[in-house]
């Protein structure tokens, strides 16, 4: 595109812009906006990347809390000789 510059008139007669700056400035103006749509479709990219690893944590602390709270809910008992859980569900089928 030639960078000529060519004198407009605008409308309102107020100003003069010089019709090569004008197109160029469009031309660059789409191109800047070209790479911000492809930098932030990167973004847009990564942004889910790092949500999908997040959740992954998330779902694996979830399981480790499940994992402790079994613990923390389970004692460890002695049992007496002939009172284990097979003894027990043998005495209820009777």
């Amino acid at each position: 595109m030639s960078r000529k510059r060519i004198p407009l008139q605008v409308p309102n007669g107020n100003c003069e812009y010089y019709l090569g700056d004008r197109c160029w400035r469009q031309l660059t103006g789409i191109a800047e906006f070209a790479r911000n749509a492809q930098r932030l479709q990167k973004l847009t990219d990564e942004n889910a990347t790092l949500r999908r690893h997040l959740d992954s944590i998330d779902d694996q602390l979830y399981a480790h809390d499940l994992h402790l709270g079994r613990r923390r809910d389970v004692r460890v008992v002695p049992l007496l000789p002939g009172s284990g859980a097979r003894m027990r569900q043998r005495n209820r089928g009777s």
